[in-house]
């Protein structure tokens, strides 16, 4: 577990209460997201445009004290950098460093415990098994043959053995059978696993949503990068689901599969986060149910809003012409 620190003051001062109090806290988000993901306070676009809006990213940009000096965020290539933040924040190798010590001594206590658990379960099993032996042999103390009559129930002689033997059916030996060519798969057959289809319109930026989200940190990419695809067909395939806006309703089915993980892990039960994705899945399809269904209306692209100074290199999920096609 990461912590974002901040210092004490910042409740009152001034670049805070420039930046005003719904910036602050999306600035707050970033902060916690790159803390979370080690990128030593740099905020890529998509990440930016998905906590906080446009006219908020301006604010923490344009609220530095004097002209020239910079704000709570600095424009960087392809996002935002969190000015001075390492002055209170580790470095991500720092970070790294304490994470892979803690996870070898739970990697540890679990095997200890793994090897104590099984130790018991076998003791248990063990003296199970001695107790319906014990039960039984008390119950039917006459089902033990003695060893006179064991032995009256072997052969009488060895003629018996010898027919017994040739009265058995023989083992059939199977002949092998060459391959012909009509049974080798075509070229098309073999190559077919290799194509991949075309990306769903949101595909992507449903992707790099799921990415970008703790729960998936230690997921396999491809398994994320299915669930885009899948999640993206579903949105292509609600009408009322506008292009570029299926991103917008993931954020609800991540908070129901993070409160479902929460309920498993009390239960001391642990999903692996393909199953989480799973759950991610089943609420987003929902949600589209529902929005195909007029239960719910359309969500929009929040419109941008012209700011004094420099225009924004951000802005929403495929409000730009290069994101849209």
């Amino acid at each position: 577990m990461s912590w974002f620190r901040v210092e004490g003051k910042i409740a009152f001062h001034a670049k805070f209460l420039k930046a005003g109090n719904a910036a602050v806290g999306a600035w707050a988000r970033m902060g916690a997201w790159s803390v979370d993901h080690l990128t030593d306070g740099y905020i890529p676009d998509a990440i930016a445009n998905l906590i906080a809006s446009p006219a908020e990213i301006r604010s923490l940009i344009d609220c530095g004290l004097a002209p020239g000096k910079p704000g709570l965020l600095i424009v960087a290539d392809g996002g935002y950098r969190m000015h001075d933040f390492h002055d209170f924040n580790p470095k991500s190798d720092d970070e790294k460093e304490r994470r892979d010590e803690i996870r070898k001594l739970k990697s540890e206590a679990g095997r200890r415990g793994g090897q104590a658990s099984g130790e018991a379960r076998r003791e248990a099993a063990a003296k199970q098994t001695r107790s319906s032996d014990e039960a039984n042999a008390k119950q039917n103390p006459k089902q033990l043959l003695p060893e006179n009559e064991a032995e009256t129930k072997q052969p009488a002689c060895e003629a018996d053995e010898a027919n017994a033997k040739q009265t058995r059916s023989p083992i059939p030996i199977p002949i092998p059978i060459p391959i012909s060519e009509t049974h080798t798969p075509s070229a098309q057959a073999r190559e077919g696993s290799a194509v991949t289809r075309k990306l769903a319109p949101d595909a992507k930026a449903l992707q790099e949503a799921l990415m970008a989200s703790d729960l998936f940190r230690d997921a396999d990419p491809s398994e994320v990068a299915s669930a885009g695809q899948r999640l993206g067909d579903a949105a292509t395939n609600t009408p009322r689901c506008q292009a570029g806006t299926a991103v917008l309703y993931l954020p609800e089915a991540i908070t129901y599969a993070r409160g479902r993980l929460e309920a498993e892990r009390g239960a001391g039960r642990y999903p692996t986060p393909g199953q989480v994705l799973v759950e991610v899945e089943k609420k987003f399809r929902w949600v589209m149910g529902d929005l195909n269904a007029g239960k719910r209306e359309p969500l929009k692209h929040p419109k941008q809003t012209e700011a004094k100074g420099p225009k924004p290199l951000v802005e929403r999920w495929g409000a730009s012409k290069g994101a849209a096609k």
